[in-house]
């Protein structure tokens, strides 16, 4: 009777559920600060275009949005700005907009800069999650796909200037991802293909140009190399 409770606690499913849980319980302790319900203890992102311009952004999104409306034109930029149009404002980025509209409907307009840092915070989870299963697929081990996981997460990138620069983090954030299921499309065919584009879209909508130009970048080398290293191996 024991042995199937042995089997399910040594299941692959279950190991990597304990690696995503060690991923995101380091990435809550890593902003204890920003999170802690104790107000004496609560610290905040620094001052800067994360405060200034994507709060600012995404308060007036939201304002818009509890308006029953899109956030098409905004009349506080000068004699105005076609906020939709402005490639940082990621209206439509999704994990931004389905927040937003969690936010919108649970406190009407009221979009606090805590709302913004639990985003950016989340995303920091997604791409631990992301690079975790993409190493595992090409190392083979679970323990050298978590250090991996946790060495891209809370390195010198990821923590310095994205933070700052919502952005750039959000974008940047896809790109495990999109690796590991064009890895998958070369061995598995049409649909990762398509997931794959559906992620570079997603990419593409967090905002940031020039860093999504460079997750195209690394993802056409990379899908270039498989190919190639596939190729080679068929010959053999």
């Amino acid at each position: 009777m024991n042995k199937p409770k042995f089997a399910i606690r040594n299941s692959p499913f279950a190991l990597d559920l304990a690696a995503i849980a060690v991923i995101v319980v380091l990435v809550l302790l890593f902003f204890w600060r920003i999170l802690t319900p104790r107000l004496e203890d609560r610290a905040a992102f620094p001052p800067g275009d994360f405060t200034d311009q994507f709060w600012a952004f995404r308060m007036y999104a939201a304002r818009a949005f509890a308006e029953g409306r899109l956030p098409l034109w905004s009349e506080n930029f000068n004699s105005g700005h076609p906020f939709l149009a402005d490639v940082q404002s990621a209206v439509f980025y999704p994990v931004g907009l389905a927040w937003t509209l969690i936010v919108v409907a649970l406190r009407g307009a009221n979009f606090t800069l805590l709302d913004l840092e639990i985003e950016a915070i989340f995303h920091f989870m997604l791409v631990g999650a992301f690079t975790f299963f993409f190493a595992k697929r090409l190392l083979g081990s679970r323990l050298a796909a978590l250090v991996s996981a946790l060495t891209f997460t809370f390195g010198g990138y990821l923590t310095s200037y994205p933070p700052q620069q919502l952005a750039i983090l959000e974008t940047a954030t896809w790109l495990p991802l999109i690796l590991l299921l064009f890895d998958l499309a070369v061995e598995r065919g049409t649909r990762y293909y398509v997931t794959a584009g559906v992620a570079l879209g997603v990419a593409a909508l967090a905002g940031h140009p020039q860093t999504f130009l460079f997750v195209g970048y690394v993802a056409v080398i990379f899908f270039v190399w498989r190919i190639l290293n596939c190729e080679l191996r068929i010959t053999k």
